[in-house]
């Protein structure tokens, strides 16, 4: 399995020790890429020539040396690493790197650096839309139980397929969890009272979530995986954020298929949400532009 992952230049806790620890398949590769953004905060107020040169030897060198700490990490382990070291924006820097090393997996880091700041999703969903392999958000450093979420889509099922292809993920056991929402996406954020479902509507649609989580359930079952199914009512990134506790989740799993729009930015919204009120990791599955499941070898 080739991986890349992404180092900011702070050292990512949990995603180096998940990268470094985790039971990756025999003959896993990793490429650790730590990206130098362009900016005046590297710089002196109007540096002269001189100054700009040694300023970008010193950012280099601190990247350099950072990053060495995460490659140790890993090859203290047993696991083959290289570094790269890559100027410019860290999500196109990340997708070229990926492109060219066949990535099966793009590993980011969903925790707050160094400084308490946030992580950048501008970057995760960039990555979202135009990553050429699952992308794996960071949140703890191990992986012991997975939560599916599924809507019957074609992108969940991209995600289900993930599941019982990936060597990375066997053996671990899986809770499907199908979200019947109560309202209507964008209707509440207009006018909540004229978005919320009738209770026909609602037990219809939580009837057919059920069904959902249950094929789900079946098909994972029949790959030989430990699997129940959950189906739950009501937001969906609240709904799998509260599920993931209560079954003791380390990682929510999502499907994107490769539409655009609507489609697209719902799930980078859910994805999102999710992390915001969960410390599980969430990977996300989306289609290669030729409609085969990325990175599922």
């Amino acid at each position: 399995m080739r991986i890349v992952l992404a180092h900011q230049g702070w050292p990512s806790v949990a995603a180096a020790d998940l990268a470094a620890g985790h039971p990756w398949p025999n003959g896993s590769t990793f490429k650790v890429v730590t990206s130098i953004e362009p900016g005046a905060a590297h710089l002196p107020t109007f540096p002269s020539f001189a100054e700009a040169l040694v300023m970008a030897e010193h950012v280099r060198a601190e990247a350099e040396a950072d990053q060495r700490e995460v490659l140790d990490s890993l090859a203290s382990r047993g696991w083959s690493v290289a570094g790269e070291i890559a100027y410019g924006r860290a999500a196109s820097n990340l997708i070229t790197q990926a492109r060219g090393f066949r990535a099966d997996l793009l590993v980011v880091d969903g925790q707050p650096d160094s400084t308490g700041a946030a992580a950048d999703w501008s970057i995760v969903l960039e990555l979202l839309d135009t990553a050429p392999c699952p992308v794996l958000v960071v949140r703890r450093s191990v992986i012991s139980r997975i939560l599916l979420g599924t809507d019957g889509s074609a992108g969940a099922r991209l995600a289900e397929a993930y599941l019982v292809e990936s060597p990375a993920l066997a053996d671990l056991p899986i809770v499907v969890v199908s979200v019947a929402e109560t309202a209507h996406v964008i209707a509440t954020r207009v006018f909540a009272p004229v978005g919320r479902f009738g209770s026909d509507e609602i037990a219809e649609r939580r009837d057919r979530h059920r069904d959902f989580a249950e094929s789900a359930a079946t098909r994972l079952t029949g790959s030989g995986r430990d699997v129940r199914a959950l189906v739950r009512s009501g937001d969906v990134a609240t709904e799998l954020a509260s599920a993931a506790a209560l079954v003791g989740a380390d990682l929510v799993v999502l499907g994107s298929d490769d539409r655009r729009g609507l489609s697209r930015i719902l799930i980078g919204s859910v994805a999102r949400d999710v992390i915001a009120r969960s410390d599980a990791s969430v990977l996300i599955v989306r289609a290669k532009p030729d409609g085969l499941t990325a990175g599922a070898s």
